[in-house]
């Protein structure tokens, strides 16, 4: 675990030591390397020195992250005759670029970003692991190339200025984030995940290295046998990550249960459970403390105060230095981590199985249901998903006459277009396209940018489409950022099985009638292959998810419109507006303040406050 930053184009080493000082890692030891073409910095926490160079000393690496394949790709490069003077991450890494060059990270499976540098090509390579669990952030200067694990250490440049980027701040207040690779300043970006950077000559090439595809469902596996092949993947997805213990586990639903009892097959070691709850019953899952005694886990748990929202809600904008407005998640994520604090050293979260697994309903049918429409849903699924929806490329050139006088047409269609993709994505905004008009003082931005090759790309058909669509819409640069971010503040290793590539790579393969079999059972194969392998209690499996959801929300609303936390909130962000009046209408904006909706509210606070830390004050 650890950090890294670094720059080629100048050569300063002051400049070097304040950028690494400025990472949010406040204990752990940096190593350098240092000539007159490249300055690397890597900040390690624990563990080995991520600061590494080949025998001939004409490439170096910093790595921040873990490679799980590690022992097979040193074997590999032993038997082609390289030789290792330590047992890190990084040094594997130089050798196996000295094989393969830039691809060498299509044969790493880890959680990863690392910067290379090339002396005999005068190169710089970065790059992200293809889930993006580890952040890296670019910025090129008056010819001067800079990357950093957290932006703030971008900002240490003299010669950076303080400018917000339009296009972070139009994503920031229509998602929620900011979708990579903008970020909301104006010189700064995020390398994507599963992406490399090339800087050299002053020119930067990136390229994608993984795609993953939603269009290559196998059909000829049963049922059972998706069991299986899940029951077998998932377990060795885990146990490729048990390391480092002791363990915990961030428990609440059907997906870390599951995963706290595929663990449990594979260690003997103590398990500890962290849950937060609410004061009310409603919104907690069901299931949790039960779950955490029958598997005979060590449990901790937490209540969630109103008074504990002001109080970590600064440092969490500090954390995540590229902002999220969702709290939901984020304030119960940080107390669980914080409850870990020196409990343990490596946590598990479930994050992603939701995705693998189809955990986000977002096909709707009509109910009651007409007589021509329950007819067709007495169609066997795998022939409507294969002919039915299909239909859709006919049904939307019908003329309009047809389409409204025949009622077997329009209840296909019913079913069919239950969720358009574009209508499923602005149903996440917290400003819409109209609502931004009025807030800022130049709109004029297409908020859709970052998803219209989601929109328009190839899927089998409907139900994946949607699906991608939300999970890029709640999740991608979302999720994991805040995780990781607050996993590293508290010192643990953070593990996450579900976003493995390689589980990612056969969940898009199950047909879509496995994942969700109706309506009212999301992830249907992953509940099916925990009963079939008995890895929890019965009754347990097939209750309805919860988590942070709708009646969590509620519980956030409520305390948005407490006088407390109301006035907090109107205090931090009147103090901001006379600062940014050239992006952000004033009048309309202190009016939000009083009529508009607890989202909007939130989202103009998490932006307040992260202007008062990373432009006001003297951070950067």
């Amino acid at each position: 675990m650890g950090r890294i930053c670094g720059f080629t184009g100048i050569n300063d080493k002051l400049l070097l030591k304040k950028m690494c000082d400025t990472m949010s890692q406040g204990v752990g030891r940096c190593y350098f390397f240092i000539d007159d073409d490249v300055s690397l910095c890597s900040r390690v926490l624990n563990g080995e020195v991520q600061l590494a160079g080949n025998e001939d000393e004409n490439v170096w690496i910093v790595l921040d992250g873990e490679i799980y394949n590690n022992i097979l790709i040193k074997q590999f490069l032993e038997e082609n005759g390289h030789s290792f003077r330590s047992s890190s991450d990084a040094e594997l890494i130089v050798h196996l670029y000295e094989e393969y060059g830039e691809f060498c990270v299509k044969k790493l499976r880890g959680a990863f970003a690392f910067a290379i540098w090339d002396s005999n090509e005068k190169k710089l390579l970065l790059a992200r692991d293809r889930a993006g669990e580890r952040p890296l952030f670019y910025s090129l200067i008056d010819g001067k190339f800079f990357f950093a694990s957290e932006i703030r250490s971008l900002m240490k440049y003299e010669g950076y200025k303080k400018e917000l980027s339009l296009p972070g701040l139009n994503y920031f207040l229509s998602w929620g984030h900011i979708p990579a690779s903008y970020t909301l300043l104006k010189s700064i970006r995020k390398l994507l995940p599963a992406h490399i950077l090339i800087y050299n000559n002053g020119e930067i090439f990136i390229q994608k290295y993984w795609e993953l595809y939603f269009s290559q469902i196998n059909y000829d596996l049963s049922e059972d046998d998706w069991c299986k092949t899940l029951y077998d993947l998932l377990l060795e997805s885990i146990s490729v990550r048990l390391k480092g213990p002791p363990f915990g586990v961030l428990l609440g639903g059907i997906d870390s249960s599951g995963m706290a009892s595929l663990m449990r097959k594979i260690t003997d070691e103590t398990i500890k459970s962290f849950t937060v709850y609410f004061n009310e019953e409603r919104t907690n899952e069901p299931y949790a403390k039960f779950v955490a005694d029958w598997l005979g886990l060590e449990v901790h748990e937490r209540i969630l105060q109103s008074e504990d929202i002001p109080r970590i809600l600064p440092k969490i904008v500090y954390l995540m230095d590229d902002p999220k407005a969702q709290l939901a998640a984020t304030i119960p994520t940080y107390l669980a981590l914080e409850l870990c604090n020196e409990r343990i050293k490596t946590i598990f979260t479930a994050d992603g199985a939701d995705v693998c697994f189809w955990g986000y309903p977002t096909v709707s049918f009509p109910s009651p249901p007409p007589r021509k429409a329950r007819f067709i849903r007495k169609i066997p699924r795998d022939i409507r998903e294969r002919i039915i929806f299909p239909l859709q490329l006919i049904t939307k050139n019908f003329p309009e006459h047809l389409k409204e006088d025949n009622a077997l047409i329009s209840e296909i269609k019913k079913i069919i277009h239950a969720s358009s993709p574009r209508a499923r994505l602005d149903s996440h905004c917290i400003f819409s396209q109209d609502e931004l008009q009025e807030v800022l003082t130049s709109a004029n931005f297409d908020i859709h940018i970052p998803f219209l090759k989601c929109l328009k790309s190839d899927f089998v058909d409907p139900w994946d489409h949607v699906r991608f669509v939300n999970k890029l819409a709640e999740t991608v640069e979302w999720g994991i950022s805040r995780l990781e971010r607050f996993a590293s503040y508290f010192s643990l290793n953070l593990k996450l099985p579900f976003e493995d590539w390689k589980v990612k790579e056969v969940a898009a393969r199950i047909p879509p009638y496995y994942k969700q079999k109706d309506h009212y059972t999301d992830k249907y194969i992953w509940r099916k292959m925990i009963l079939m392998y008995n890895l929890l209690p019965k009754k347990v499996i097939f209750l309805q998810k919860r988590g942070f959801g709708e009646d969590t929300e509620n519980i956030f609303r409520t305390l948005f419109e407490g006088k407390n936390l109301r006035d907090y909130v109107h205090q931090n962000v009147q103090e901001v507006i006379p600062h940014v009046k050239c992006y952000i209408n004033e009048t309309n904006t202190k009016g939000l303040l009083h009529h508009g909706n607890w989202s909007q509210k939130l989202a103009l606070l998490i932006f307040a406050l992260w202007y008062k830390t990373f432009i006001l004050n003297s951070l950067g």
